[in-house]
């Protein structure tokens, strides 16, 4: 059987853990970390329990009670602080007095020693309050009422010496027991406390994400009610949050007619447990705007009452919309444009084809006749003409050389815009070295000389960059007739992204002021009568070379001979 004293000290120990669980819903009322003033009801509570196990003690002898105040003032220290432990002590200790007895001041000892021990181990252990474990509890509580016990020898000293030795192993062995259980229900509150406020904070935080969203979201539940809007969902269509209380609310505002629609959609998006893309709807702002926005909603699971929760999330892409619009708009025209253009472009090469026909067949016979009677009237009635005639002739018989060489040179230049490219690759070398002795053959009486350096090989059409080549040689010995000894430099490089090729001579040059002129048909920057020609061949290097991706150019001066250079990209050429 347990003793006496240990019967009644179980008892108040378990009527303070009742009256404790009944204190919890004061706490959750009045924090007892706020301000001063909610912190009095607090301790009032704390008070009024420490007198009720006052008033339910285990009385040793008349005026000698023992209970449990010292482990409701000890735990108050620790978990609620200052203002409603000092109240609680204050109460007590007014209580105690008031009982009387030979041990009375001794009473308050217990009072304060117990309060302020508790208010010394929170200094402590202030950011730990949660998390101290049941065993760190009862080591608070054997230090407690170790101190409790060395209160008891402020009593007289026979009262002391027949009292301590009697209560010592009880208190010990229920009062620090005791003590971790109260400080660990307190444990489990501040913990508690603490999820809440996390809870709060974060529940604080989703609210604020949501309603200052930059982009438009709404939170509702799946029977309609709306949780919660953003400014910007209210800012853009121009509802307040109190017109949109409700789906059903928004649907009539914001999209009339097709509600309907809406509401299938929704239907789909309540079906699912993942994210759905509900697409796009015209939305009809309050000040009868109409707005395209897309949307995408996705559940949030289920509330504290167990009905599931869904954002939405919208994007106004109503200028997106009408820019995609008009892109189209001038897709179609570009469209029209292209299809008339590219008739144009056919109808143009028809033209030219029948041009080119026209020129090859109805203009070459009458300067052939040109040529022919010039040729026949000079074999047959040369002897009749005096030196002016004579003179006259031979200006004919040239004209009509010359009528013939355009020609040819016309020939060409319409048929290298239509001709397809063959790309091999090409001994550029071996090339030139042929090329020069063709046309050197037909300069019989001249000291041309040609200096070849190793040339890089090149992919391309050979026959269209034979063309290059003989017409950027032939120009060369050309514009070299009035030297005595004419030389020519035929050179190439390769660089990062590209190959070139460079052909210098020792001619008369010219002015590169007029330089822009080199390239055009028919543009020539000196006369026929100072050297041969049509105006044609730099026309055609040029569209030969950019038909091969690359650029053609010059440098030249004066009386210093010239320089024509021209590259193809380094995809289309290979280092030799």
């Amino acid at each position: 059987m347990i003793g006496q004293p240990y019967l009644e000290m179980i008892q108040n120990a378990a009527l303070l853990l009742a009256l404790a669980l009944v204190h919890e819903v004061v706490l959750r009322r009045f924090r007892s970390d706020g301000p001063s003033l909610r912190q009095v009801p607090v301790g009032v509570a704390i008070g009024l329990i420490g007198i009720v196990v006052m008033a339910t003690p285990w009385t040793l002898e008349p005026g000698i009670i023992f209970d449990t105040r010292s482990v409701l003032l000890a735990v108050s220290g620790l978990y609620l602080g200052g203002v409603p432990t000092a109240i609680a002590m204050a109460m007590t200790a007014a209580a105690r007095l008031a009982m009387g007895g030979a041990a009375a001041w001794a009473g308050v000892a217990v009072i304060v020693t117990s309060g302020v021990g508790g208010l010394v181990f929170r200094h402590r252990r202030r950011k730990d309050l949660a998390r101290i474990s049941l065993g760190e509890l009862y080591v608070f509580g054997v230090f407690v009422h170790l101190a409790m016990l060395a209160c008891l020898l402020t009593l007289p000293t026979p009262i002391a010496a027949r009292v301590v030795p009697r209560v010592a192993l009880p208190v010990l062995a229920i009062y620090p027991v005791g003590t971790a259980l109260l400080g660990g229900l307190m444990a489990a509150r501040a913990r508690r406390e603490e999820t809440e406020e996390a809870l709060r904070s974060s529940e604080e935080r989703f609210r604020r994400a949501v309603v200052e969203s930059p982009v438009p979201a709404m939170l509702y539940t799946e029977d309609g009610d709306v949780l919660m809007v953003s400014r910007s969902w209210c800012e853009t269509s121009g509802y307040g949050p109190e017109e949109l209380r409700t789906i059903d609310a928004w649907f009539e505002r914001a999209y009339g007619e097709n509600a309907g629609r809406a509401r299938e959609v929704l239907r789909k998006t309540f079906a699912s447990d993942r994210r759905v893309e509900e697409g796009d709807f015209e939305v009809r702002t309050r000040g009868g705007e109409t707005r395209v926005w897309t949307f995408s909603a996705a559940p949030l699971g289920p509330l504290p009452d167990g009905r599931r929760a869904y954002i939405s999330l919208a994007t106004d892409v109503t200028e997106r919309r009408r820019a995609e619009a008009e892109v189209h708009r001038l897709n179609e025209s570009l469209e029209r444009h292209v299809a008339e253009r590219t008739a144009q472009l056919e109808q143009a090469v028809k033209e030219l084809d029948a041009f080119s026909y026209s020129i090859s067949h109805d203009l070459r016979a009458p300067v052939r006749a040109i040529h022919g009677y010039a040729r026949i009237l000079e074999e047959e009635h040369g002897s009749q003409l005096d030196a002016e005639g004579r003179r006259l002739l031979g200006i004919v018989q040239a004209g009509a050389r010359r009528m013939g060489l355009l020609i040819d040179d016309l020939l060409r230049f319409s048929r290298l815009l239509r001709q397809p490219l063959r790309m091999d690759e090409v001994d550029m070398t071996s090339l030139v070295g042929d090329v020069f002795s063709e046309i050197r053959s037909r300069s019989s009486g001249r000291d041309v000389e040609l200096r070849l350096s190793p040339l890089p090989p090149a992919t391309a059409d050979p026959a269209l960059i034979r063309q290059v080549w003989a017409n950027l040689i032939d120009n060369a010995i050309k514009y070299t007739g009035r030297e005595e000894r004419a030389v020519i430099e035929v050179s190439g490089e390769v660089g990062e992204d590209r190959v070139a090729y460079h052909v210098r001579d020792n001619g008369v040059g010219f002015d590169m002021a007029h330089s822009g002129a080199l390239f055009g048909v028919f543009q020539r920057l000196h006369g026929s009568d100072e050297f041969e020609g049509t105006g044609v061949g730099l026309a055609l290097v040029q569209r030969i070379v950019q038909r091969h991706h690359g650029q053609v150019w010059a440098n030249a001066a004066p009386g210093e001979g010239a320089t024509f250079s021209f590259s193809l990209p380094r995809a289309r050429a290979r280092a030799a």
